[in-house]
């Protein structure tokens, strides 16, 4: 299902991590993930302890994924999504965030974004 797909992440902390290192387990290959995160320490972990790609660019997460999930603290999904507006169809938005519905996060990314919301 995922064959092929390149997996971003906004957010790069510890729900990310454990979701990435579900995703290397599976089978996926690092060169397929792509993190970002705000906060250097979280991006060079990622970098030398999983081998994933990063960057401190979440635009650079959008154009490069086919998959997006978001995995920043719920108070801070709304600046993510701001920079992220308006957003491909061609995208799947993946969405952890407690407390965050699927037509909030739809209304911020404008146009007519797939989103999924997993607890």
């Amino acid at each position: 299902m995922l064959e092929g797909k390149r997996i971003g992440f906004f957010g790069a902390g510890n729900m990310a991590e454990a979701l990435a290192r579900g995703l290397l387990s599976a089978g996926v290959e690092a060169e397929m993930i792509l993190a970002s995160d705000l906060a250097e320490a979280r991006r060079k972990f990622f970098a030398e302890e999983l081998h994933i790609e990063t960057t401190n660019d979440n635009r650079a997460v959008l154009q490069r994924s086919d998959v997006c999930i978001f995995a920043v603290k719920p108070q801070n999904i709304a600046g993510v999504l701001a920079i992220l507006s308006p957003a491909p169809s061609t995208k799947l938005f993946i969405s952890i965030c407690a407390g965050v519905t699927t037509g909030f996060i739809e209304k911020q990314l404008a146009g007519s974004p797939r989103v999924v919301r997993a607890m």
